[in-house]
């Protein structure tokens, strides 16, 4: 069968008047009660949803319900919305541009992938599992975000309010925009021009490209790699196992402590632990900013009345060691306070129990005795005498 430009044109406008007829709002009503997608009973046309429509999934009822999504089947569609709880256990949904998803319920992902294109504000909080998560350019997540597994892909523009990653991955393209971002496990690639007011790092593998600018950053485990010639982080704290590398022109040096003699006299002894910043190979070296250590004490020795704390770059009120700018070292004295307790010998330990501007190393912890000059007491005992006159009796 042959058809004339008439004709075929008349197809054409048949096939897009049928198209537009069955790509439609669609409304969650629950009717079916089962809480399935896949239940036609469930939707207001009485019909699942199908590729190009806009869905709506609203909270009608006062208390969220949960809606799966398990069929395994894939489905591209214009706009979603949702303010129950999503559930989306395997298959794929994708979603089209310019729209809000969600002002209230939560999306789960634990299978399944959910792909939005670009500039989708989504205000639900998410829960990710297993599975994936795609976002385009501009893409707004403003509810809480937790990744528990799985990866996730956002592109240029991204605009993030919290977002925790406790395991599995995260790769963002440029110009990513955090207010909260709390990192314990998995990996993290951030692409340049990154900002972020409020990082939290205690594990995993971070790595940043140029032009990343941090308001706060708390480092206190997993490894950190910036960019070495546009990093710009305004508070930083690093403390614990933290490995860090590339901020500034600088890398961070590698606090070590050690005490110059062992042992010290009850009475007046003294020794000094130094703190020193080496560099990856070990050597002692200076730092672009000051670095200051807050110091533990602890041990069998009690600080100010065993021994006495000393030090011309040492805050006894907060126990925080400073190391200048430029300099590659600061030191403590403590000296040993005599008393007449005869006490036996104890332990004096000083520890580097946090840092700023600098990571901790090894040895991180130095012990030094303090040696008793107080003899032990002795104990004697006198038997008394008496005479009696046994006449008298």
């Amino acid at each position: 069968m042959r058809l004339s430009v008439a004709g075929a044109f008349r197809l054409v406008l048949g096939l897009l008047f049928f198209s537009a007829a069955f790509a439609s709002a669609i409304t969650w009503d629950g009717s079916a009660g089962d809480g399935s997608w896949h239940t036609a009973s469930n939707w207001d046309l009485n019909r699942v949803p199908t590729g190009g429509d806009t869905v709506v999934i609203s909270d009608g009822t006062g208390a969220q319900v949960s809606i799966t999504y398990n069929n395994g089947a894939s489905i591209s569609l214009g706009q979603i919305t949702n303010s129950e709880n999503l559930i989306l256990s395997s298959g794929s949904i994708s979603t089209g541009n310019n729209y809000i998803l969600g002002n209230a319920g939560k999306i789960t992902i634990a299978g399944g992938s959910l792909s939005v294109n670009q500039q989708v504000e989504i205000h639900n909080a998410i829960l990710m599992t297993s599975g994936s998560l795609t976002t385009g350019n501009g893409t707004q997540l403003l509810g809480a975000v937790t990744i528990q597994g799985g990866s996730v892909s956002m592109q240029n523009g991204a605009e993030i309010t919290s977002f925790t990653l406790e395991s599995g991955s995260i790769s963002l393209n440029q110009n990513a925009d955090f207010e909260t971002f709390i990192v314990s496990s998995g990996s993290v690639s951030i692409g340049g021009n990154a900002l972020i007011t409020n990082l939290q790092v205690t594990g995993g593998s971070l790595s940043f490209s140029s032009g990343t600018t941090i308001t706060n950053a708390t480092i206190s485990g997993g490894t950190v790699a910036f960019d070495n010639s546009s990093t710009s982080i305004t508070n930083l704290t690093v403390s614990g196992t933290a490995e860090i590398s590339g901020i500034g022109v600088v890398a961070y040096r590698n606090a070590t402590i050690a005490a110059t003699a062992s042992s010290i006299a009850e009475d007046g002894g003294s020794t000094t632990y130094t703190v020193t910043l080496r560099d990856s190979n070990g050597n002692a070296a200076t730092y672009t900013a000051a670095v200051t250590i807050t110091l533990g004490f602890s041990g069998t020795a009690t600080s100010a009345t065993d021994y006495t704390i000393t030090g011309s770059s040492y805050n006894a009120a907060t126990n925080v060691l400073t190391i200048p700018q430029g300099s590659t070292s600061a030191s403590v004295t403590i000296t040993g306070n005599s008393d007449v307790l005869h006490e036996g010998s104890e332990t004096a330990v000083v520890t580097l129990a946090s840092i700023v501007n600098g990571s901790i190393g090894d040895p991180y912890a130095a012990t030094v005795t303090v040696t008793d000059n107080d003899a032990a007491p002795t104990v004697t005992f006198s038997a008394a005498t008496q005479t009696v006159d046994v006449s008298v009796g």
